[in-house]
């Protein structure tokens, strides 16, 4: 039977050369660079890709050295005048590296004027984004009673909230393609006094969930730290749920004392919606750039371009004769209206590099 403190003693000594061994494997490969970076001074370029392949292929260097032997293997190669398998190297090192750029003032020429053959530039950009929007009615038809008893009714915006997440497509140039898939909350607090002396008030809020899915050109005036962009498109808007709450309200009672309206329960409001819209949608932003990728920050405005208020469903009858949606009080009705909204928004822009020859 093996002795207990042997197993303990063969146990740490393998963990011992587990941790070694890799240390020492890395500081062999670190030497290795170092000699392939002599022999290409010297001219011996067809010795590099014999001394680099092992630790290339074994894991032995680090990143930063790893990008450092693909960038002495293009030079031998190029030096060589074997541009074909300069690229395959070439490519290996944009993919390490997405955003190298050889230094016009340190690297040679031959290699400045190679790496302008090939690009990463992302064909894809992943986004997703946040934030909080208000939101405008624009009336179309005035259907309440206030209008015929000198009453009084205000549309005041609350604030919503806003999810999206989708990609942007180089179509060319600095022009891209964006689609999205947004979920929207859009709120509206509606003041209303009815008849004349307030004989009846009604505070009311309104709120609205979407799904959007806004299709945009984007354009990004230049490229750099902070990249200014502008958007403009058209959105699909499919109504999730709309209710209604009344938050406070009273009226006069016929001895001319004011009575509180009793509470009343959120009342679902989807059946009189427009279940499909469309807005235009216009906006600017930013890109802030973050390592290799974008931190996202736009203003958007959108404008519906019909009735959020469905008339026939709104204006429709039960079997009793009255509205289908009953209201707080009969002397309640709904306007016809359009929606606009602005929205700000932070977000997160991840670009897809695909490092490439460059087709001419």
């Amino acid at each position: 039977m093996i002795p207990e403190m042997t197993i303990i003693k063969s146990f740490f000594i393998g963990i011992l050369l587990f941790v070694a061994l890799p240390s020492h494997s890395q500081e062999v490969c670190s030497e290795t660079l170092t000699l392939a970076g002599d022999r290409l001074d010297k001219g011996k370029f067809y010795e590099i890709p014999d001394l680099l392949e092992d630790c290339l292929n074994n894991g032995g260097f680090t990143k930063d050295e790893e990008i450092r032997a693909y960038h002495l293997l293009t030079l031998s190669q190029l030096y060589l005048e074997y541009r074909e398998k300069a690229g395959e190297y070439y490519l290996k090192l944009l993919k390490l590296s997405p955003e190298y750029q050889p230094n016009p003032d340190a690297d040679p020429k031959e290699l400045v004027n190679f790496s302008r053959l090939y690009t990463t530039k992302p064909l894809i950009h992943l986004i997703a984004h946040a934030g909080a929007t208000l939101t405008w009615p624009h009336i179309l038809v005035a259907n309440s009673m206030t209008n015929a008893g000198k009453g009084k009714k205000k549309y005041t915006s609350k604030i919503g909230i806003e999810f999206a997440t989708g990609a942007e497509f180089l179509i060319s140039g600095n022009w891209y393609l964006v689609t999205e898939l947004e979920v929207v909350s859009r709120s509206l607090k509606v003041s209303e006094s009815h008849f004349e002396n307030s004989f009846y008030q009604s505070t009311v809020d309104i709120v609205q969930w979407e799904f959007v899915l806004p299709i945009m050109l984007r354009y990004t005036f230049w490229s750099g730290k902070i990249n200014p962009f502008a958007n403009v498109g058209i959105s699909p808007r499919f109504v999730i749920n709309a209710s209604a709450k009344n938050q406070h309200g009273n009226f006069v009672d016929f001895n001319g004392e004011l009575q509180p309206i009793k509470a009343s329960p959120t009342i679902n409001l989807s059946s009189v919606r427009t279940t499909l819209n469309y807005s235009i949608v216009g906006g600017i932003g930013i890109n802030y750039k973050l390592g290799i990728s974008y931190l996202t920050m736009e203003m958007r405005y959108t404008m519906d371009m019909f009735n959020t208020v469905d008339v026939l469903e709104s204006s429709r009858l039960d079997l009793e004769g009255s509205r289908n949606v009953k209201f707080y009080s009969p002397v309640y009705a709904e306007d016809d209206y359009r929606l606009t909204n602005l929205s700000v928004m932070v977000g997160y822009n991840f670009p897809l590099y695909k490092p490439r020859k460059i087709n001419k």
